[in-house]
């Protein structure tokens, strides 16, 4: 009986010997390949992502700019009722009673209730001391307000209202309390003659 002998190809023996590297090699082409197939996909997701972004704050500064639009039209009203009178920011006068309607306007419109409002030892002085013949000149008039309701996030949107009011404020500092309460340290200002 004849046997029958097979004949070793010579590339088998380069199969046998170098599988790891050949099955290396085939996970490194699969994987360029997998690469090279899944890059366009993920770049159009990637600006997909971004565009959606890009429209939020869109949007986000769309209603910026018609708050602006609406607040310059709402001066230059005020401006030509007044005749560009510069009192308008810095009054002659503390001006308590105008001062006190602002500050409750301004509060009311951000969403909080004024609760209180003092009016620190610099104004009384000052009130004192105007019999007297005082040189002309910027003057402080400390405030300490107290407000209530709204919430911490609607707190920034009340400290932005009162830098956009048309009198001249300064927001020293505040104090957070409990029952949606809030005590601000402020400072207006007032051009003595």
């Amino acid at each position: 009986m004849a046997q029958t002998r097979k004949i070793k190809q010579p590339w088998e023996d380069v199969v046998q010997h170098f599988f790891t590297l050949w099955l290396a090699l085939i996970v490194i082409v699969v994987g360029v390949a997998g690469y090279y197939v899944l890059r366009a996909p993920y770049r159009e997701w990637r600006a997909l992502a971004r565009s959606q972004r890009l429209e939020t704050q869109l949007v986000k500064y769309q209603a910026q700019f018609v708050t602006v639009q609406q607040e310059v039209s709402a001066w230059r009203t005020l401006a030509a009722q007044r005749g560009n009178q510069p009192d308008l920011m810095l009054p002659s006068t503390d001006d308590l009673p105008n001062l006190l309607a602002q500050l409750e306007a301004v509060t009311s419109t951000a969403g909080f209730r004024l609760a209180a409002v003092s009016i620190g030892e610099a104004a009384a002085t000052t009130r004192a001391v105007s019999k007297v013949a005082a040189p002309a000149g910027v003057r402080p008039l400390p405030l300490s307000i107290s407000v209530t309701g709204g919430s911490y996030a609607k707190l920034k949107e009340l400290l932005a209202a009162y830098h956009r009011s048309w009198r001249v404020l300064t927001v020293d500092s505040f104090g957070v309390g409990g029952d949606s309460s809030y005590r601000l340290q402020m400072t207006a200002f007032y051009y003595a003659r």
